[in-house]
């Protein structure tokens, strides 16, 4: 007979699977994008030019002829398999006095006419570079704009960008971010709060705003993309401290803030490390790795954002990412060194999210994926990591997280023969031995269905299979 014995810690669910046939357990998959700086920031010089310019002919002079963009810069971005982020080409954190945003009106926009693109860059050329390169793209809309600009820009993009791409839509950018200027989202965000009425206490006010207009944004993209949903995905702005993302989802679940029952796909915090940190210290890259450990546990760690993801059935995502080291950024950018971080930084984090978007592709030396658009990739360590570790990991599985974090296909098969659990995270009917798995599960493959209908990650357990008269 068949006797099977399963080890479950205290607390723990057990998931029995019984199957004819050998499901599949697909490794959850986490992307990597990347965020744009405006193509006229930083140190002009003449090796380089404008070190964030990814245009041909320089963001003084874009005139449409082709190639647009510098052919080394799409051959590089072509590593990422995420959404391109080109937010600061968009100049949202300036929506309140940039001229192309003030009034919010899709007529007042920046027009791809103009021949010099920087703050703001035409949202016809944001889009053209994902086409070029074949990503999704992810659109910050600036918090002044009107409805209208909302269903405008949904279908510009709709149309433009291609096909078999998606469109990441989120509104504003760092909403929560009372640091003053530049961040006038969190600024225009306050005065509506105010003008509107909206109680509550703490962060409670800016969260109902924030899923209002949020969902809002959401419902007219949501119509221009009515036949092609599989396109959208809606992007939450959060955050996790001061129990603003608790409030968001709470306010999500409230007609009076989200009318239309509106569902979103993920939920966006930043994921950086090293924040006040000296990169001269001969100690950086220790205290980086201590850093990133206590980014993980407590009430705004990434643990319990996931739990709290993951609970409410979206995805978690970091709109940015990277190490957050001003001071003296120089001595760790171009450290070799700075390959080994960004390993184990990926390895560490795939645990947690399911997108990072680093930032950002050039621009100096700080946080960023390269110094300058054309700087070698021989030179470049975090591009190099980047890469390397995409090549890797082709569905965002770092090594101890084999098969810790796998998925279980909600389709079963018939009743039939026990299976086991192999290395490499598929299923195959169980033989031999007895053996030990560990089995961490996270959202089952193909799951995802919105607000409120969330399939919970499993607790740890360990799964005993031994079979014999």
């Amino acid at each position: 007979m068949l006797r099977t014995t399963l080890r479950v810690l205290p607390g723990a669910v057990v998931l029995l699977m019984l199957s004819s046939a050998a499901p599949s357990f697909a490794a959850q998959p986490m992307r990597i994008g990347v965020n744009f700086l405006p193509p006229g920031w930083g140190q002009w010089t003449l090796e380089r030019g404008n070190y964030a310019n990814i245009f041909q002919g320089g963001w003084q002079n874009v005139t449409g002829q082709q190639p647009v963009f510098k052919p080394m810069v799409t051959q590089d971005l072509a590593i990422f398999n995420g959404p391109f982020r080109p937010m600061e080409m968009n100049a949202v954190n300036r929506c309140m006095d940039n001229p192309y945003h003030t009034s919010g009106r899709w007529a007042d926009r920046k027009p791809a006419s103009d021949r010099e693109q920087y703050e703001p860059v035409a949202y016809e050329y944001q889009i053209d570079l994902c086409n070029i390169v074949g990503r999704d793209y992810w659109v910050n809309v600036p918090c002044t704009a009107d409805d209208d600009y909302f269903t405008q820009l949904a279908t510009l993009i709709k149309s433009r960008l291609n096909p078999g791409l998606k469109c990441y839509a989120e509104w504003g950018n760092e909403v929560w971010n009372s640091a003053g200027q530049p961040f006038q989202s969190y600024i225009y965000a306050t005065q509506k709060i105010q003008e509107l009425g909206i109680p509550g206490t703490g962060f409670t006010p800016l969260a109902r705003y924030v899923v209002l207009r949020s969902c809002q944004m959401f419902a007219a993209f949501e119509a221009v993309f009515a036949d092609q949903p599989h396109r959208l995905y809606k992007v939450m702005p959060g955050w996790p401290g001061h129990d603003l993302a608790e409030r968001q989802f709470e306010a999500a679940t409230d007609r009076a803030y989200n009318p239309g029952n509106v569902k979103f796909d993920g939920y966006a915090i930043a994921a950086y490390v090293g924040g006040g940190r000296d990169g001269a210290s001969p100690e950086i890259f220790t205290q980086l790795r201590a850093d990133l450990e206590s980014a993980k546990p407590g009430t705004d760690g990434w643990q319990h954002m996931r739990n709290l993801c993951d609970s409410n059935g979206v995805e978690l995502i970091a709109y940015e990412c990277g190490v957050d080291v001003t001071t003296n950024a120089a001595s760790y950018t171009l450290d070799p060194r700075m390959y080994d971080w960004f390993t184990h930084y990926y390895n560490e984090a795939s645990e947690y999210f399911d997108l990072m978007v680093h930032f950002a592709y050039c621009g100096t030396y700080e946080m960023h994926v390269k110094l300058w658009s054309e700087q070698p990739t021989a030179e470049a360590y975090t591009y190099q990591a980047i890469r390397d570790w995409l090549i890797a990991n082709p569905v965002g599985v770092s090594p101890k997280a084999t098969p810790a974090t796998s998925r279980v296909s909600p389709t079963m098969a018939p009743f039939g023969i026990l299976n086991r659990l192999t290395s490499a995270g598929s299923l195959v009917p169980a033989t031999g031995a007895a053996q030990l798995f560990s089995l961490q599960g996270r959202r089952a493959s193909g799951w995802r269905p919105g607000l409120g209908g969330a399939v919970p990650r499993l607790p740890r357990v360990y799964l005993v299979v031994g079979d014999g008269e």
